[in-house]
């Protein structure tokens, strides 16, 4: 096997019509004219000679999107972005941080838990606007911290969720890097839905006070205004008359919307407790096509999906909807997933979405209570340019 102008085959003296012994050593250089049909057919890729970033970590993935091609770092546990040298394309990296989901509340009719802070600079996206570009050094190692999703409330008392873990990329210090933080609690009756990356839903009988999400409008993660939006407020409860049929929690907030509250008037019967939707960010493979990463939204072709914020539980009727991007469903009794035989359990958020858990819900008879949902753990990718594409030039 040799080279002729930077073109690897065999030559015209030793190659084979039959192709050898393996079916695969014969052949020859192909001339202009076949080396560009070819290319016209997609059979040949042309890169140029440039170089990218060198560097290990994470599932590593490569792919081509508008004659860019590009290598993803998918972390989905804690571990080490360690960079080697920097290439011809510059030392930015785009990144995708997502804090790990918050747990839904348990017992009485709980809310749901909020989705895990979304954090990127990936150009044109709507969440980039005022979070920060990121270089890398050679002979440099940086952090990757990939947030646990908060364990669901118990089911025999009061409980509402725990809190998401936060996730992290960067130096060892961690104030000078990217922090997504992990979604805030669900509320259990009686109980505000807890801040966070994204906030929590209330519990039954909260009346209107959310549970906040971090963005310009509501309180950050230090209590003061932020610049950027990591995602949005978890759904209210407006006190049902006692006797009523339908007593629910709020949804869990998402990155790319509120949760709903869970009582009426506003929004319809259907949507209350509903988790917020989270938002898509094709990061790690080209649009639309499906990854494995993130989740389908709303069908083949949609992926990489993430924080959606998680359902309320809804006593005596369906539990709120989990919001698109790994959000769980509420629980519902009494015809929804048992927990020890009795009462509606709330659905776990997706793995490596930074989904929220779902609310549980108090059986109607007898009275046993069920658990809230897990949160899902959230995700770190970090991808950057390593080659393009040559277009077919031609003269004469």
């Amino acid at each position: 096997m040799g080279y002729l102008g930077r073109r690897i085959g065999k030559s015209q003296n030793t190659g084979t019509a039959e192709g050898g012994e393996n079916g695969n050593l014969g052949g020859g250089i192909l001339d202009l004219f076949a080396q560009g049909y070819f290319a016209r057919e997609g059979n040949i890729s042309r890169f140029t000679d440039s170089v990218g970033i060198v560097a290990t970590g994470g599932v590593i993935s490569d792919y081509t999107d508008s004659g860019t091609v590009y290598r993803a770092h998918v972390f989905t546990s804690s571990d080490t972005f360690a960079v080697t040298t920097i290439g011809d394309y510059g030392a930015n990296v785009e990144y995708l941080v997502v804090g790990g989901g918050g747990g839904g509340a348990g017992h009485y009719q709980g809310g749901g838990g909020g989705a895990g802070g979304l954090r990127t600079n990936l150009s044109g996206h709507p969440l980039a606007t005022n979070n920060p570009s990121f270089s890398v050094a050679e002979s440099t190692n940086y952090v990757v911290t990939v947030g646990g999703g908060g364990k669901g409330g118990q089911g025999n008392s009061t409980n509402p969720g725990v809190k998401g873990g936060d996730s992290y990329f960067g130096p060892p210090s961690a104030p000078n890097g990217i922090t997504a933080e992990g979604g805030g609690f669900g509320g259990a009756y009686n109980t505000t839905g807890g801040p966070g990356g994204s906030g929590g839903g209330g519990g039954d009988n909260t009346g209107g006070t959310p549970g906040f999400g971090n963005n310009p409008a509501t309180p950050g993660p230090e209590g003061g205004p932020i610049a950027y939006t990591e995602g949005n407020n978890g759904g209210f409860n407006n006190p049902f008359p006692y006797g009523s049929p339908n007593y629910m929690g709020g949804g869990g907030g998402g990155a790319g919307a509120a949760g709903n509250p869970g009582g009426p008037p506003d929004p319809a019967p259907a949507d209350r407790g509903k988790g917020g939707a989270g938002i898509q960010v094709v990061i790690a493979g080209p649009a639309p096509t499906t990854t494995g990463i993130g989740t389908v939204n709303p069908g083949p072709g949609q992926g990489q999906w993430f924080a959606g914020g998680g359902g309320a539980g809804n006593y005596n009727a369906a539990g709120g909807t989990g919001g698109v991007g790994g959000g769980a469903d509420g629980g519902q009794s009494p015809f929804g997933a048992p927990d020890n035989l009795q009462g509606g359990r709330g659905g776990d958020g997706t793995a490596t979405t930074g989904g929220g858990g779902g609310g549980g819900v108090v059986a109607a008879s007898p009275p046993f209570f069920a658990h809230g949902g897990k949160g899902g753990s959230g995700i770190v990718i970090v991808r950057y340019q390593i080659a393009s594409v040559e277009t077919a030039k031609a003269t004469g």
